[in-house]
């Protein structure tokens, strides 16, 4: 017979052996929330498909590259999704925010496909890193992650050279505010101005959306480095030049920000403080309290399984939860392939009794919650 914790205190579920308290996640292995995939050059494992970034609003897939270069995996091409902001009436098609990558060189010489790579998502942090040899020159490695309390997506690029002598390396990051696909083009319904603000250092691409609600927003593409820019229309891209020393990696992180009058008229001002806030605690300050954030939702339950494969998929499967979980409640997926993000109430009911019986009530809550509002 199962003994169940009131909730408030933090619960081990066993399905079918015991319910007890709990310590926090932490007291799980690390390899239960890893998991990692590798190939040479642009040969790929059987059924891979790029790893799971979201903070329930911004959704978006990783390629094994780090970044997002249009490529179908099982009929999915990597992109940047944002809930809530949708077309219609009609199917009420998703709108989309774009796609970003990166270009490398040395001596000119452009370095596109990786001899060697390997690619990790930590589900415990909600981080992905990715690491690509180049041959006999370089090795480039990724930390990205999309903030879970802020519109936020950081692209950190650390480079590390082969070759003892000294030289440099010109890296760009190309952000393409666009439809899915490689053509420079405004998407469908909206209006877009973009530049380079010198006071702020920052690529803004201000734009109006007839969407389901109109709305208007602004995207900030900006470094934490000196870098070059050069705005064509819906794309941009920031280069810098690196150092490359055998002894010392190199390391540039480059960021996007989110803000929109769906979530307040404000969104300028919103914006703004977002941006300073970056530049004051920097990647590695975002990346702690992001941390911590997820932290706090591992610490309220946790589930010790004997068989390793088996915990690693109930972990991914959390991870999954809160991903999905929205502002409003919890669709199919945050992705335009995926019901465009829609709410089906089957689907919402086994995503609340998954959230409550591992013990995330204030979670699981906003499915009744929305329910509820619905019938107003």
């Amino acid at each position: 017979m199962n003994k169940t914790k009131p909730i408030g205190a933090p619960v081990i579920l066993l399905a079918g052996l015991c319910t007890v308290a709990s310590p926090p996640a932490f007291a799980l292995a690390a390899e239960s929330f890893e998991s990692t995939v590798s190939g040479d050059h642009d040969a790929l494992p059987a059924a891979y498909v790029p790893p799971l970034v979201s903070n329930g609003s911004l959704c978006m897939l990783i390629d094994y590259q780090g970044g997002q270069s249009q490529r179908s995996y099982v009929n999915m091409t990597p992109g940047i999704w944002w809930q809530g902001r949708r077309y219609g009436p009609g199917h009420h098609d998703m709108v989309p925010f774009g796609h970003f990558e990166q270009e490398l060189s040395v001596a000119h010489e452009v370095y596109k496909v990786p001899t060697r790579w390997a690619q990790t998502l930590n589900t415990q942090e909600a981080v992905v890193t990715c690491r690509n040899d180049y041959g006999d020159a370089l090795t480039v490695e990724t930390v990205v992650f999309t903030h879970l309390a802020h519109g936020l997506l950081a692209v950190k690029k650390r480079i590390f050279a082969k070759d003892p002598q000294p030289h440099s390396a010109r890296l760009a990051f190309r952000y393409l505010f666009t439809p899915p696909g490689d053509e420079n083009r405004v998407p469908r319904r909206m209006i877009c101005s973009s530049a380079w603000q010198e006071d702020s250092q920052t690529a803004d691409f201000q734009y109006q959306v007839d969407g389901h609600r109109p709305f208007s927003g602004i995207i900030s593409v900006f470094a934490d480095k000196p870098v070059t820019a050069a705005v064509d229309k819906q794309a941009v891209s920031l280069s810098a030049e690196v150092g490359l020393d055998a002894a010392q990696p190199s390391e540039v992180t480059f960021f996007l920000s989110f803000a929109d009058s769906i979530d307040g008229k404000d969104y300028l001002d919103r914006a703004a403080q977002l941006r300073s806030r970056v530049r004051q605690t920097g990647f590695d300050g975002m990346l702690a309290s992001h941390r911590q954030q997820w932290g706090e939702f591992w610490n309220e339950s946790y589930v010790r399984i004997p068989d390793e494969r088996l915990q690693k998929v109930y972990c991914t499967a959390q991870y999954h939860l809160r991903a999905n979980a929205t502002p409003w409640s919890f669709p199919v997926a945050i992705f335009p392939t995926h019901w465009a993000g829609k709410y089906f109430g089957w689907d919402e009911m086994f995503c609340h009794q998954a959230l409550i019986s591992s013990n995330h009530p204030d979670i699981a809550r906003r499915c009744p919650e929305f329910r509820f509002a619905g019938l107003e």
